[in-house]
């Protein structure tokens, strides 16, 4: 008799056990998914972003922002992943205001090759903008704005800019359909057109919109492109339509 209640206070101690281990592991999986933000690493081929959970203490913006910086400078052998920012990228400080945010790296930022900066600026934007109280997104480099091979700056950018292809290659692309609104012969009217096109996938919604508005209209001589002396509002109207 002795010996069964021996082998059942066992078997209770093994069951507690197993139900202690169930709650905390689901514990575990709850704070997983319950992750206050999603910040975005670099996968270790270079070609893709990856996401991480991250969950945020600051109490303040400026505190929230300090802390997802030095996070997105860390690497997570966990994901096997890269850091967002390579070592000899240095943030020199940044500016808060209006919630928009300008980040000033030293001169090493601008020396990466073009994929990994458009990761990196990626990963900040997208990481960055989901604080509340961070709307934009600005670069600086050696002082001044970040700027394209042509030149152009890019200025405030927030996570639409960017198409999701977190995990998909860099160099992908993809195809979007627009309306086009093009001024008719008399530069009084709009003509609505529709048109599919195809893009790099890291090329931002609006860059890719304005670019059709500015190129010549391959059909037909009735409509005109967008001309700076027009007015602002027809550029306006055709990026809301076709994003």
């Amino acid at each position: 008799m002795r010996r069964m209640k021996k082998i059942y206070q066992i078997i209770s101690i093994l069951l507690a056990v197993c139900l202690l281990t169930g709650i905390v592991g689901c514990s575990k999986k709850e704070q997983k998914a319950d992750a206050k933000y999603t910040i975005y690493q670099i996968n270790q081929s270079g070609t893709a972003l990856v996401p991480k959970d991250y969950d945020g203490t600051g109490k303040s913006v400026d505190e929230e922002v300090k802390g997802m910086l030095s996070a997105l400078q860390k690497c997570d052998d966990e994901v096997k992943a890269q850091a967002a920012l390579p070592k000899k990228v240095k943030l020199e400080r940044y500016t808060l205001e209006d919630e928009k945010l300008i980040l000033y790296y030293n001169a090493a930022y601008g020396k990466m090759d073009t994929v990994r900066e458009v990761l990196c600026r990626a990963a900040l934007v997208r990481s960055l903008t989901q604080i509340d109280g961070v709307d934009l997104v600005m670069i600086c480099v050696d002082g001044t704005p970040l700027t394209d091979k042509k030149g152009n700056t890019y200025g405030y950018q927030q996570a639409e800019d960017f198409v999701q292809n977190t995990g998909s290659s860099i160099n992908s692309f993809q195809e979007m359909k627009l309306t086009l609104y093009y001024a008719d012969s008399s530069g009084e009217k709009l003509q609505k057109e529709e048109d599919t096109v195809r893009y790099n996938s890291n090329e931002s919604k609006e860059r890719v919109v304005v670019e059709q508005l500015m190129r010549d209209h391959p059909i037909t001589d009735c409509l005109l492109p967008y001309q700076k002396e027009q007015s602002c509002w027809v550029c306006r109207s055709k990026i809301i339509s076709a994003i």
